[in-house]
């Protein structure tokens, strides 16, 4: 009888060490993700007093990899159809598409290692790029600006399961639009152009 209560015991203690370590595991940021989320974007020239932000709705997918237990690097990609401040239809256009690529670092908190909820701040590269049509004359143009800056975010990530994630975050962007084009060609008369741009996303993340 003695043996056979010390092996129950023995047997518990096992599948209890077993759980403990599934539990340590089961939110685990290691390793590949993909993320498909909504995406809020603002983006406002820096440039002179009474400009004020052109806001939109849009998109975005991430890459990321989880090198330890608190550092991930990813790739973002978000793009938004962006309202213009002022009514310009004399010009044929009412929005245009803001485009911004991210590459960076997040780095997670966390309570402990079982913990759901997990608090991050990022830092980064972004591009930035907007791309219209506009109509003169009875005649439509592509016009382009490009360029890029630092990026700023903080967010929130709670696990639904080991594999899923719901994701929200905040990013700023300050940077500077320095190539023009006209019909996909170069425009060197046109000014450097300050910016800052405030992103809101919320999605998923699958951890493959």
């Amino acid at each position: 009888m003695n043996k056979t209560i010390a092996s129950a015991f023995a047997a518990a203690a096992l599948l209890a060490g077993a759980s403990s370590a599934s539990a340590q595991e089961a939110y685990s940021i290691r390793g590949p993700s993909l993320g498909a989320h909504v995406n809020f974007s603002a983006i406002q020239s820096d440039e002179g007093e009474g400009s004020s932000a052109e806001r939109g709705i849009g998109g975005g997918l991430k890459l990321g990899f989880g090198v330890t237990d608190h550092i991930t690097i990813f790739l973002r990609g978000d793009v938004a159809s962006v309202a213009y401040e002022e009514d310009v239809e004399e010009m044929g256009a009412d929005s245009y598409t803001l485009t911004n690529i991210d590459l960076g670092g997040r780095y997670s908190f966390a309570s402990g290692a079982n913990a759901a909820l997990m608090p991050y701040v990022e830092l980064g590269l972004s591009g930035t790029s907007i791309v219209d049509e506009l109509t003169i004359e009875g005649e439509t143009y592509d016009v382009s600006y490009s360029g890029g800056g630092l990026l700023l975010g903080f967010g929130l990530e709670y696990f639904v399961n080991r594999n899923v994630a719901v994701d929200g975050g905040l990013m700023l962007g300050k940077g500077r639009l320095t190539n023009f084009e006209f019909e996909g060609e170069p425009f060197d008369d046109a000014e450097d152009l300050d910016y800052t741009t405030v992103r809101m996303n919320l999605g998923l993340v699958f951890r493959l």
